[in-house]
């Protein structure tokens, strides 16, 4: 009876809705006195995400987000404006906050990193740094308070430690959030958890959850049970828990209905101290996964603003590491664990993404020399004889060279110093020349993609892969990927193509993100490492030699071109 009643009114308000809609619409026909503005006070306001990426030309996908709204509401208007919106987070942040500040002091202490984590029974001190993935699986394990992995480029953070971590601790019956920034990052969670039949909820929207996982929501978790009792039962049983750290805290009552052990974030690099604290102060220990010299969080306020005040600079440096909070938990915590806590760090070491000569455009400049190559076909020479014959020399160069750069001019028809149509063609050439030669082997989401610094850059390549699709038959090509490098984190390719389109040297600085120390340029060691078998750059080398970061690897890749490494 409640429920029909519930669904009367529902209807009633929709129809009332549906009312006021039509006559604001009818207002809208009118002719507005003294040539008035339309105003979104004149009208419904609709709350809604996008549902899809936008496109150039392809349409806007919405979802609304009150569940409530009748249907027939939205179908019986035209025209909407749409306006950009605030999602609110922070009251999650400031409760998350809360919980952090009623901790017990010692623990407060250990999470901000005032106080070293403890060492783990039987722990040798010149043991030297964990670099091998069963290692660092092995100390994670055993360490009492936290442990900070960073996991360069290629060397399976996810699959390798990831995995065995979650393995593990089903093993030992543990309770555990499995925690990443994007959900691309945790998808790929998912992924690892089912290749090794873990159960698990995902915790999330199903618009940001990939199709194959979705059946693992929350809601659908729960769709067939018959009771509360059943409900609490399949909750507090399932051991692993996975979701973005703000999906995670945005559920604060799963916190009061299930302990757990421990949280394991991955992409924790990406993740500021706030939204970090929140969160690892819901568990007694955690592991983070992560690398400070990829791509860092994204933050509004400039350097100046997120510095720390000069009045307690001094004090929160020299105790906590803390300098600026625009850099992530995770680079400070992992600082200080290898200044003063050997026990609670690793560093893996080898890298099973990168051909050898690729590794080494970043290993000795962004990673000391750390990385190794231990697969044979790391180290083989680049063989591409039943590649077509090559109609110029550049051509001949992406056939038979794996590193390649094209040096590039700005032309007349270069409109914004955000496009460069040299580059664009360059780039779809090569794009077309890998195409044809890997033939049946080719495959948009593995074998090519294409990186551009701007989204102008990245649409006009695109237009141009479009031609050549058509004209040499390459229908593949209009998959390829076009993006920029941020949206490139996490991804990997056989070749990658970078367009810098950089025509002027104030634009290296908006270009580069350096870290704090200036000796790593985070969004180069990106686009550089995403690469398995081949890199190919395009841009101004008059310009780009201006930079030092870019200097130096056009240096490297001379230097490898002329055999001298």
């Amino acid at each position: 009876m409640g429920e029909t009643d519930d669904l009367n009114q529902n209807e009633a308000n929709s129809q009332e809705l549906e009312a006021n809609g039509q006559q604001k619409e009818a207002n809208r026909q009118q002719p507005m006195a003294n040539s008035q503005a339309l105003s979104v006070l004149d009208a419904q306001v609709v709350k809604v995400v996008l549902a899809e990426d936008l496109t150039a030309d392809g349409p806007v996908v919405l979802s609304v987000r009150n569940r409530r709204l009748a249907p027939r509401y939205l179908a019986g208007h035209s025209h909407w404006a749409l306006e950009p919106d605030t999602y609110d987070t922070f009251r999650r942040e400031w409760a998350g906050l809360s919980s952090f500040l009623n901790l017990a002091p010692e623990r407060r202490q250990r999470l901000l990193g005032r106080l070293g984590p403890r060492r783990p029974d039987g722990w040798d001190a010149a043991a030297p740094p964990a670099t091998a993935a069963p290692e660092v699986v092995a100390r994670a394990l055993a360490a009492p308070d936290w442990f900070v992995l960073c996991g360069p480029p290629g060397t399976g953070k996810t699959r390798a430690v990831l995995k065995e971590l979650a393995v593990q601790l089903y093993q030992d019956d543990k309770q555990a959030l499995l925690a990443a920034y994007t959900n691309r990052a945790v998808d790929e969670i998912c992924e690892q958890l089912v290749a090794a039949g873990l159960p698990f909820i995902r915790v999330g929207s199903r618009l940001g959850t990939a199709p194959a996982y979705r059946p693992y929501l929350l809601d659908n978790m729960i769709r067939d049970c018959p009771s509360r009792q059943t409900v609490r039962a399949r909750l507090t049983g399932c051991p692993f828990y996975v979701g973005t750290v703000a999906s995670l805290l945005g559920k604060p009552e799963l916190f009061l209905l299930k302990q757990f052990d421990l949280a394991v974030v991955d992409e924790a690099s990406q993740v500021l101290e706030g939204p970090m604290l929140a969160l690892l102060a819901k568990v007694p220990k955690f592991v983070l996964i992560g690398d400070h010299r990829q791509l860092p969080a994204v933050v509004a306020q400039g350097p100046e603003t997120s510095a720390i005040a000069p009045e307690v600079a001094g004090l929160l440096r020299d105790e906590l590491g803390l300098t600026n909070l625009r850099n992530s938990y995770f680079e400070r915590l992992f600082r200080r664990a290898e200044a003063h806590w050997p026990h609670a760090h690793g560093t893996l070491a080898d890298q099973y993404r990168m051909h050898a000569d690729l590794a080494a455009l970043v290993n000795d400049d962004f990673y000391e020399g750390q990385l190794r190559c231990p697969l044979p076909w790391q180290h083989a020479p680049l063989n591409r004889a039943s590649w077509p014959a090559p109609a110029d020399n550049f051509l001949a160069r992406v056939r038979n060279e794996r590193l390649v750069f094209v040096p590039t001019r700005r032309q007349p028809e270069d409109l914004s110093m955000k496009e460069s149509a040299q580059e664009a063609e360059l780039a779809a050439r090569a794009a077309a020349a890998v195409a044809q030669g890997y033939g049946p082997d080719f495959s948009a989401e593995t074998t090519l993609g294409i990186i551009a610094s701007y989204r102008n850059q990245a649409a006009r390549i695109r237009a141009r892969l479009a031609q050549l699709a058509v004209e040499l038959n390459l229908p593949n090509l209009l998959h390829v990927s076009v993006d920029t490098v941020e949206r490139y984190q996490g991804s990997q390719r056989d070749v990658i193509i970078v367009s810098f389109c950089c025509h002027h040297e104030h634009q290296l600085e908006l270009m580069a993100s350096p870290d704090e120390t200036g000796q790593v340029d985070r969004k180069l060691n990106v686009a550089v490492t995403r690469a398995r078998q081949q890199l190919i750059l395009l841009g101004n080398e008059e310009v780009l030699r201006r930079a030092p970061h870019h200097a130096a690897l056009l240096a490297r890749m001379e230097a490898a071109a002329a055999g001298e490494v």
